[in-house]
Formats: structure tokens, sequence, C-alpha cells
């Protein structure tokens, strides 16, 4: 994470950190919504039985990354198990009905430590 200066008056300067720690507070209670623009979500098939794994989740898995946004649109039968682990739900998109049985697939918030880090930093450093 990059450094966060604070200059002025001492009156600035305790302004400023009473405005960054309501952020801090306030993320730790409410965090942030997921699938946005800055995250990469990293598709893994099944590797259990590779031979029940379906041309559809191959391709996806092919493509190996995502944006969260893309996430969003690709996957929209998407059920998040845990915050950096979505399971795709490719089997049960209406576009492609002819697949049966539940997509044992996941995709992963890659780096997600890093990326909410940023998002932080750059929402402290915007109201200074």
């Amino acid at each position: 994470m990059s450094d966060i200066d604070i200059t002025g008056t001492l009156e600035r300067i305790l302004g400023g950190l009473d405005r960054i720690a309501a952020i801090v507070r306030f993320r730790k209670n409410d965090g942030w919504s997921l699938f946005r623009s800055d995250e990469t979500w990293v598709y893994h098939t099944a590797t259990d039985e590779p031979e029940r794994t379906c041309d559809i989740c191959l391709e996806f898995a092919r493509d190996y990354d995502f944006d969260g946004e893309k996430v969003r649109t690709e996957f929209p039968a998407r059920e998040v198990i845990e915050p950096t682990v979505t399971r795709p739900n490719v089997h049960e998109d209406p576009q492609y009905h002819w697949l049966r049985g539940r997509c044992r697939c996941t995709i992963i918030f890659d780096d997600h430590v890093q990326t909410l880090t940023s998002r932080l930093a750059d929402e402290m450093r915007e109201v200074l």
C-alpha cells in the first residue's frame, strides 16, 4: 500500500485522521460489494474427475480470469460460497439449458487482500 500523507495544521491533520477512522469503521462493518471492475476472478474446473467436466466449463477455464463485472454478467446464476469463492453454476444458466447436473467449478477472487487494501487506501486519500 502506498503512503497516505496528511499535511497542514494540527486541526487539519486531526480532522483527516477522524475521517479516515470513520471510513475504516464503516468498511469494517459493511465491507464492499463484490464483482467490481478492479477484481480479478480465476475460473477453476473440478479436477477430481476431468472426464465429467463439460465443454462449456472447459472453455471458461481457458479464458482463465475475469474481472468482477464480467463475472456478474457471464455467470448470472452464480452462488457465492464464501467471500472469495463463487460457484459459477453454468449448468443452471438458461443459456446452457441442455447441460445436466450441478456445476462443480469455482471462481476464486485472486489477490483479494491487495485489491481491498488498494480500495481502502483510495477511499482514505479521497477524504483528505
